[in-house]
């Protein structure tokens, strides 16, 4: 009798598994998660059942009955990073910051230094010291740079929040890191911020090349093909390249088939060694991930036709006197005054700018400037 009870439960418990997992894929989290309750019910150490609740619960933003799931988790499956990724978020949720950095730290530590938990660190990092200040979470920046010296992240953290001098430009390794993992979710992030520079891009330079009969466009920094897209809307017989350091940004920047070439470099690599010339360049959000502006701005003066046009956006520093500032959540912010004498030096003959709020962070607008230049 025990046997046949024994084997009717078994046979339950993978039916309701695989129907919870279809509810589960497809994000109906609260059929899902009934599923994986009557499961537990029969049996409360089923793995699948347990992790597969945990995370039904964190993605339907129910954190406070996922924690103690990721926490039976993190114990009989210790060598997995991801609980303690999972508990790091969740601890920093509920304001338990000390917590969420020593959970995240031990996800990057049990990982050895995956890069995904790297930025999830990372992440943490820049948040909590939004929140706390620098100095509550500089003990761990140090520790993070001093186990990893050679990742692109950590070296970033360190610069970062220690403000060093001689930092100009953002770790390409970082970067390209932060960007592959996002891909998937960029765009959806991004609205959710109402990041708007690609469309006010796309725009200002309808007003200006509205007649063009056909126009010569580099995207750098494409990503996933945001700022193509909305140039392509308002002029169509624009002929599209673009750039971008994050294999996975450009994936998704591919299969929209707005481009007529991309390629995987960063930016500087690329316009030292592309011969070619375009009547317009475009930089959306990218300039920000560099302080000192005089490389880049020289290198795309010179892959400009004449009289092209360079359209980009920057973020406006209003926290010091600074030509640029490395913030917390590692983007450069600018004086507009430093952006318009860089470009003047290079050559552009007519520079003019637009304050514009371009996105926001949290709960706040990030100011920034449309600058157009015209060589």
């Amino acid at each position: 009798m025990f046997n046949i009870r024994q084997k009717f439960h078994n046979f339950m418990i993978n039916h309701w598994l695989k129907v919870a997992n279809n509810f589960y894929v497809s994000h109906n989290y609260d059929k899902a998660i009934k599923l994986y309750d009557k499961i537990l019910y029969l049996d409360n150490k089923n793995y699948a059942a347990n992790c597969n609740l945990a995370t039904a619960y964190f993605l339907n933003n129910d954190y406070k009955k996922a924690q103690p799931y990721f926490e039976y988790l993190q114990k009989v499956d210790s060598q997995n990073p991801w609980w303690q990724t999972y508990l790091s978020q969740i601890y920093q949720k509920q304001k338990s910051y000390r917590k969420a950095l020593k959970a995240a730290w031990n996800s990057v530590k049990i990982s050895h230094g995956a890069s995904e938990h790297q930025v999830n660190l990372a992440y943490a990092l820049y948040e909590i010291a939004e929140i706390k200040g620098k100095d509550f979470i500089l003990d761990m920046v140090q520790k993070f740079y001093q186990k990893y010296p050679d990742s692109g992240v950590a070296q970033q953290c360190y610069h970062t929040f220690l403000h060093l001098q001689k930092t100009a430009i953002c770790n390409s390794e970082y970067i390209e890191k932060i960007f592959d993992i996002f891909a998937p979710e960029f765009e959806t992030t991004l609205n959710r911020l109402q990041y708007n520079s690609p469309q006010m891009i796309a725009h200002y330079l309808a007003d200006i090349c509205r007649n063009y009969s056909t126009l010569h466009v580099l995207d750098l920094g494409c990503g996933t093909g945001m700022c193509g897209a909305n140039i392509k809307k308002n002029l169509p017989q624009a002929v599209l390249w673009g750039v971008d350091i994050s294999a996975q940004m450009l994936a998704e920047a591919d299969a929209k088939k707005i481009y007529n070439q991309l390629a995987k470099n960063d930016i500087i690599s690329y316009l030292k060694t592309s011969k070619s010339q375009f009547d317009v360049i475009v930089a959306s959000d990218v300039l920000t991930y560099f302080g000192m502006l005089d490389e880049v701005i020289a290198l795309t003066y010179s892959h400009l036709s004449p009289n092209g046009i360079f359209i980009f956006t920057v973020s406006q520093n209003n926290l010091n006197r600074q030509s640029y500032f490395l913030t917390p959540s590692s983007r450069f912010v600018h004086q507009f005054s430093y952006v318009k004498k860089v470009l003047a030096k290079v050559g552009f003959s007519r520079i003019k700018s637009h304050k514009e709020v371009i996105r926001k962070e949290g709960k706040k607008d990030v100011i920034g400037g449309i600058f157009i230049a015209v060589k």
